[in-house]
């Protein structure tokens, strides 16, 4: 889901929408794919390889998690900035 914050119009949020809805697309096909696995939305980045703000990625596991395809775990590990970052797993 695109959050419109900056009141974009027409064309330019029928684009955004589409790019939101692809990326939470292609990270819910990296968790399906590997449904043992935690992974923290740093991981998914590396995964995809994809260049995409860490907002944004955060923003598609939080989607899909209030969707029920992923879940919030317990489980923490350390990021790139020094700072423990919660695991997402999929849920079957």
């Amino acid at each position: 889901m695109y959050y419109n914050t900056n009141n974009e119009t027409e064309g330019t949020l029928q684009n955004s929408r589409q790019n939101s809805d692809r990326q939470q697309d292609i990270i819910y096909r990296v968790f399906e794919a590997n449904p043992n696995m935690t992974l923290t939305p740093f991981e998914i980045e590396a995964a995809t390889g994809q260049n995409w703000p860490i907002t944004s990625i955060r923003r598609a596991i939080t989607d899909l998690t209030s969707e029920g395809k992923l879940e919030k775990t317990d489980e923490k590990r350390m990021g790139p900035y020094g700072k423990q970052t919660y695991c997402w797993k999929y849920i079957s």
